[in-house]
């Protein structure tokens, strides 16, 4: 029986515009106001939710079970925890054994294997992917530094206390992704990232295939759903970016970006979301599918308020992106299933804990309507065209082939969702419609792979002209779509450098300055701070004297192998006039530009030196218009600083 029987024992459903009464025992689940018939007249065998599902939930709250665990005050962390479990008992009882279709699972599971290996998740190829650069230092720092992670910010040991009253930064991220692997490496070392990235990843994507082709029977509609689902994308090819196949100098770059406007709209292809943005992207896949599948399954609703409040901790965009969906299950049943004690003890206190954490610190995002960026005619002819390659053609085509679905709820709100989203602006990168827009997306994609593997021969066969015509423009827009995935695909198999985390340096502080309020919070709320477990901040460094002192007070930390750039009052070109060159006896010369990040009215730097024997350094700041200044400090064979030499 369902977990509340009082509020979901007997369930009104509405058929054909009449009130039905039905009972849960009866397992029927009746056509509820419109929709599409072959999608919603499922009748299970039993009240349980089926395996692939349980396992499914059971991956998205491990993450949010750690974290608890390990980050907050153990009066807070274990009770949670064991209210969290004694919630979600009610939808993951039942038998593990249960009747599997192993050729589907280990066909999802090889392919997902697949997959995950040739993108960055696997550490074979794309070593040089500038998305991962976020991902490995927020997965060394959670496995180098204790719970939670208060980062040991060496600017503070320089800068006088006034100018940063809160010497640790937090880590504020979407963790739901990186804490698995996080605490394997705080259990084996950053060595262990080696496997416990791709395997968790691994799990992560072969659950997505395999709820994605749940419903198809037989070898040939099981490779039609997969094969649709890993290479579903927008046509991106035709909005000018042809380019890339006649410009060797960008062929192997994103094609999503619209490379003749500065209007930034994107909707990432699922081969670009896994390779890029696996935080995102996974979430995403699960929670799209199991508000799919579970929609008016009496024990989900029970404990979905649960589930759904952990969304933001995997992805906030993800979270905003699946209100309509969240909409439609509460306008489809009725608040009634929903007054369980799972979701009134769970919902409200687990979604404020995690917005409390996510909000700390710096919001300060570019934010706006897109017209108030951008010309309002330029802007609506892009959006138009941006619009049709990306998924009105595919949703139009649809709706021929299966009229009912101008009456399905989902397929309404996902092409709602999409036409909206692109006049909305927040971030640098606008990652509300990339990321936001990534459940609206795969709700069009499960049924374009519904529609072709189980009744696209019985169309081609004996449909009518129409629908045949129909039929054969829905392949040829995945065809052109699928080129998007492929120049993805054949970058990252160019880029083929396997990443050891053993061997990295990374830390979140050589990120660029344009990333780090995304991921650190200088200053939280008192509250947060009295809720988090008190970590040890370990003792402050010696402030040594400086080997410069001009336009900022540069330090040689030796023993960590950096150069430590101070300045208590700057302004904002001097954040962009620092300069370093490493002159090694066995190398050229390597000139980079080093990252600043301001604290208050003062700024700072940290630059770490390469391996191997650095036999000088040039540092300074060059200005337009003004004097800038040089030195050049010089180290004997032992790495050891002889002298200071200004120019």
């Amino acid at each position: 029986m369902s977990p509340c029987r009082g509020a979901v024992g007997f369930a009104f459903l509405r058929t054909d515009g009449k009130m039905v009464k039905s009972s849960v025992g009866a397992r029927i689940w009746p056509l509820a106001r419109g929709g599409d018939p072959s999608f919603q007249t499922e009748t299970p065998v039993s009240d349980r939710l089926p395996l692939p599902h349980r396992l499914a939930i059971l991956y998205l709250m491990l993450p949010v079970c750690i974290w608890l665990a390990g980050w907050f005050e153990w009066w807070l962390g274990l009770p949670a925890v064991a209210l969290l479990g004694a919630g979600l008992w009610p939808a993951l009882a039942g038998s593990w054994r249960g009747a599997a279709r192993w050729p589907a699972v280990f066909a999802c599971a090889l392919l997902a294997l697949g997959w995950v290996m040739l993108t960055a998740n696997g550490g074979v190829f794309d070593g040089w992917n500038a998305g991962w650069l976020k991902h490995r230092t927020t997965l060394l720092d959670l496995g180098r530094q204790p719970w939670p992670v208060f980062l040991p910010d060496v600017l503070s040991d320089y800068l006088p206390s006034e100018f940063n009253p809160v010497a640790r930064p937090l880590l504020r991220y979407y963790l739901g992704w990186y804490m698995v692997p996080g605490l394997a490496a705080r259990v084996g070392g950053p060595a262990a990232l080696n496997w416990a990235v791709p395997l968790w990843t691994w799990l992560g994507v072969a659950l997505v295939l395999l709820l994605f082709v749940r419903r198809f029977r037989g070898p040939s509609a099981l490779l039609t759903g997969a094969t649709i689902f890993v290479f579903f994308s927008g046509m991106d090819f035709l909005r000018g970016n042809w380019v890339c196949f006649f410009d060797e100098t960008i062929r192997c770059s994103h094609i999503e970006w619209d490379r003749h406007s500065s209007i930034a709209i994107q909707l990432s292809s699922h081969m670009t979301g896994l390779m890029w943005v696996p935080q995102h992207f996974i979430p995403a896949g699960l929670y799209t599918l199991l508000l799919l599948h579970l929609r008016r399954r009496p024990r989900f609703l029970a404990v979905s308020g649960g589930v759904l409040a952990a969304a933001p901790f995997w992805s906030a965009f993800v979270a905003i992106g699946l209100l309509p969906l969240v909409a439609i299950l509460l306008w489809e049943n009725g608040p009634r299933p929903f007054l369980c004690w799972p979701n009134l003890c769970l919902a409200g206190p687990l979604a404020a804990l995690v917005a409390l954490y996510l909000m700390s610190g710096s919001l300060d995002f570019p934010r706006g309507w897109m017209w108030q960026r951008h010309n309002a005619v330029l802007l609506a002819l892009k959006i138009l065209v941006f619009c049709l390659t990306e998924f009105g053609a595919l949703a139009l085509l649809l709706r021929v082939l299966r009229p009912e679905l101008r009456r399905e709820p989902f397929f309404v709100a996902g092409v709602a969702t999409l036409l909206l989203l692109p006049y909305v602006f927040f971030s640098q990168y606008n990652d509300l419609l990339m990321r936001g827009g990534m459940p609206a997306l795969l709700v069009l994609c499960y049924y374009c792979a519904d529609i072709i593997a189980r009744d696209g021969r019985e169309i081609a066969r004996a449909g009518p002209n129409f629908r045949r015509f129909a039929l054969a423009g829905v392949i040829i827009v995945l065809c052109v779509g699928a080129l998007t995935p492929y120049i993805e695909l054949a970058r990252a198999i160019r880029d083929d450098i396997a990443f050891r985390y053993e061997r990295s340096g990374y830390t979140t502080f050589a990120l660029p300055i344009r990333i780090q309020p995304e991921i650190l919070a200088p200053e939280i709320p008192d509250l947060l701070r009295w809720l988090l477990r008190k970590a040890d901040a370990g003792p402050r460094r010696e402030k040594a004297e400086p080997v410069v002192r001009a336009g900022f007070d540069v330090y040689l930390n030796g023993k960590e192998r950096q150069l430590v750039y101070v300045k208590e009052h700057c302004r904002r070109d001097d954040l962009e006039s620092v300069v370093l060159e490493v002159i090694r006896s066995d190398a050229p010369a390597e000139e980079s530009v080093v990252e600043m990040r301001s604290m208050g009215d003062a700024c700072g730097a940290l630059r770490g030196l390469p391996g191997g024997a650095v036999a000088a350094i040039r540092t300074g700041q060059r200005r337009q218009g003004e004097e800038g200044w040089m030195v050049e400090i010089l180290f004997d064979e032992a790495g050891r600083m002889i002298r200071v030499n200004r120019e």
